[in-house]
C-alpha cells in the first residue's frame, strides 16, 4: 500500500509541474463562466417578430402582444415591430425565425371565425422552416390562454342568462397556474427539468459533454508518461501486480483531477441532478476512461501510435456522441463506433439506471480484453527470451573465437 501512495504522490506532483495540464484544469470552470455570462437577457435561439395595427395596449391584441413579449425566454424571444415592412424585412434577412401580424379587433374577428372560418392571423415563415411549426402552436396556445376566459364568460352568460361569479376566475387561474404548453421528457417518461425551465441558458447545455471529453483527454494524456517511464525501465523493481496497479494510476490520477474540476463546473451550470446520481456517473466515467486508456496502451505499444490515437478518440467522441449534435442520427451506420467511446455511456448514464449497468459491462469488457492481451504479450515475450539468449550466446562465442 505504501508503494501505491508513493506513486500516487509522485505522479500527482509531476502533473502539477506541467503548466499545460494545470492550464487545462483551469480552463474548465473558466469556460463555464464565460458561457454563463455570454448570453444576455435579449438573446434567444429563436426570435419571433410581432406586429399589429392597433396601438391600444388595453385592447385584446395589445394585451396578447404584451404578454408574449413578457413571456420571452432564452429559447424563444418575441419582439414588436413598428411597421409591417420591418417585420417582413426581419424575416427575409433571417433576423427573425418568423413573424406574425395580429389584426385589430382580434376578439371580434375570433367570434366571426367561429361561423365563417376565415383566416385571422397572417404568418410569415421562411420556406422549408421546421421550427416555425412549433412556434405556431405556442402562439395559438397564448391566444387561447388570453381569450379563453372571455369566451367562457360569454358562453356561460348566453346559456344561463346570468353573470358568472368569482368562482369562474378562481377556477380559470387555478388551471393555468404554472402552465406550460410544451413539456420536455426523457425516453423513460421523467421530465427534463433543465429544458422545462423558462430561463434555461442554452449555451451551457453542451458543458457536460465537454467536461467528459476533457476528462478522457486528461486520462489519455497522463498515460503518455507511462511510455517514457517504461522506456527508462522505471518499473523493473515492481511485481507484476504492482505494475498493473501503477499503470492504472497513470490514467486514473489525471482523470480524477480533471473530474473534480469538471464536477464543480457542472454544478456552476445549475443543470446538475442529485449529487449521488452525479457522483455515480462521474465514477463510472473515471473507470471507463481508464479502461479505455489501458486497452489502447496494450494495443499500441509504440508511443507514436498512441499519440495519434488521442486526437482520433477526442474528435470521434465529439462527433459521434451527443455533445453538440448527434451525427449518428443522420448517419446510422456510425452507431457501432460511438459505442467504443466512454463519453457515450457517460452521457446516457446520467438519467438512466439501465445505462449505468451498460457502462459497467462496457468497462468490464475493456478490462477483460486488456488483461487477456497483456497475458498474451507476456507469454510471447517469455517464449522469445530463450531465442534471444541463444542469439546472444552465439554472438559472444563468435567474438571469443575471433580473439
Amino acid at each position: 500500500m505504501k508503494t501505491f501512495r508513493i506513486w500516487t504522490w509522485l505522479l500527482t506532483k509531476r502533473l502539477f509541474h506541467k503548466p499545460m495540464f494545470v492550464l487545462t484544469l483551469m480552463l474548465i470552470p473558466a469556460f463555464v463562466l464565460l458561457l454563463q455570462f455570454s448570453i444576455q437577457s435579449g438573446d434567444a435561439m429563436l426570435r419571433v417578430a410581432l406586429y399589429t395595427e392597433n396601438a391600444d395596449v388595453n385592447s385584446s391584441e395589445g394585451r396578447l402582444l404584451s404578454q408574449l413579449v413578457e413571456d420571452s425566454q432564452h429559447s424563444i424571444q418575441f419582439y414588436l415591430c413598428d411597421t409591417l415592412a420591418d417585420l417582413q424585412s426581419d424575416v427575409h434577412n433571417h433576423r427573425a425565425a418568423c413573424g406574425y401580424v395580429i389584426p385589430a379587433g382580434l376578439e371580434e374577428k375570433l367570434q366571426q371565425h367561429e361561423t365563417s372560418a376565415t383566416s385571422i392571423i397572417t404568418a410569415y415563415h421562411p420556406k422549408g422552416a421546421i421550427e416555425t411549426l412549433l412556434i405556431d402552436e405556442i402562439l395559438y396556445s397564448k391566444i387561447y390562454r388570453e381569450l379563453a376566459y372571455d369566451i367562457a364568460y360569454r358562453h356561460i352568460c348566453e346559456k344561463t342568462k346570468q353573470n358568472p361569479d368569482h368562482l369562474l376566475r378562481t377556477r380559470y387561474d387555478q388551471y393555468h397556474q404554472d402552465y406550460s404548453f410544451i413539456q420536455f421528457e426523457y425516453a423513460d417518461g421523467t421530465q427534463n427539468q433543465i429544458l422545462n425551465q423558462a430561463d434555461t441558458n442554452y449555451m451551457l447545455l453542451p458543458v457536460r459533454g465537454i467536461v467528459s471529453i476533457l476528462i478522457l483527454l486528461a486520462a489519455m494524456t497522463g498515460t503518455i508518461f507511462w511510455y517514457g517511464d517504461h522506456a527508462h525501465h522505471v518499473f523493473l523493481r515492481l511485481t507484476g501486480y504492482q505494475q498493473t496497479m501503477v499503470k492504472l494510476l497513470y490514467s486514473l490520477i489525471p482523470a480524477v483531477l480533471a473530474g473534480i474540476i469538471g464536477f464543480a463546473a457542472i454544478l456552476l451550470t445549475g443543470f446538475a441532478g442529485p449529487i449521488l446520481q452525479e457522483c455515480i456517473a462521474m465514477g463510472l466515467l473515471f473507470t471507463g476512461a481508464c479502461a479505455y486508456c489501458m486497452l489502447l496502451r496494450e494495443l499500441l505499444r509504440n508511443q507514436a501510435f498512441y499519440l495519434s490515437a488521442i486526437p482520433i478518440s477526442v474528435t470521434g467522441s465529439i462527433l459521434l456522441c451527443p455533445v453538440f449534435v448527434d451525427l449518428t442520427s443522420h448517419l446510422p451506420f456510425l452507431k457501432p463506433l460511438q459505442m467504443l467511446s466512454p463519453v457515450y455511456y457517460y452521457l446516457r448514464s446520467i438519467y438512466s439506471v439501465q445505462a449505468r449497468w451498460e457502462y459497467i459491462l462496457y468497462t468490464s469488457i475493456l478490462l477483460f480484453l486488456t488483461f487477456c492481451l497483456h497475458a498474451l504479450l507476456q507469454k510471447k515475450q517469455a517464449s522469445d527470451h530463450p531465442h534471444i539468449l541463444r542469439k546472444f550466446l552465439k554472438k559472444r562465442k563468435a567474438s571469443i573465437d575471433r580473439t
